[in-house]
């Protein structure tokens, strides 16, 4: 197992949000195969660079609308099965100012404000540069 490091944060963050533990031996990470073709590469050396082996190998639009208006939101969302992780989760999103929404059933965080969304991309941030450029798109536009 590797040490706490920034490069372990990092892949766990990765991990929580676009990949599972599928059992004691097995994860995986899942990540489209052509627009995220140079981001697949650099978590790829991640892990090689973490655990010593070789490996192959969100965000969403949120729409509704309001008196007419259609608005497009920018959101975030975290889904596990262990509902500890889940609360741990949406506890460290709290301590950094974001306000998590939990789903009824529990297994699922969504983060659907402005706001939570700049802090979340200041905070935790992302180094896949297709979702930074879809954030950067977004933000400021609001309404249609």
């Amino acid at each position: 197992m590797p040490k706490e490091s920034v490069d372990l944060a990092e892949f766990m963050g990765i991990l929580f949000g676009d990949g599972c533990v599928n059992n004691q031996w097995q994860f995986t990470i899942s990540l489209n195969s052509e627009a995220d073709l140079e981001y697949a590469q650099y978590v790829k050396c991640l892990i090689s660079r973490l655990f010593l082996v070789s490996s192959t190998g969100g965000f969403y639009t949120h729409k509704h609308a309001v008196s007419g208006y259609l608005y497009i939101n920018l959101g975030f969302c975290f889904a596990s099965f262990s509902l500890p992780l889940v609360q741990s989760v949406a506890q460290i999103l709290r301590k950094c100012g974001i306000n998590p929404h939990i789903t009824r059933q529990g297994r699922r965080i969504s983060l659907y404000s402005k706001s939570d969304m700049d802090a979340y991309i200041s905070t935790v941030g992302s180094f896949n540069p297709r979702l930074l450029n879809k954030y950067k798109s977004w933000r400021g536009v609001r309404v249609v």
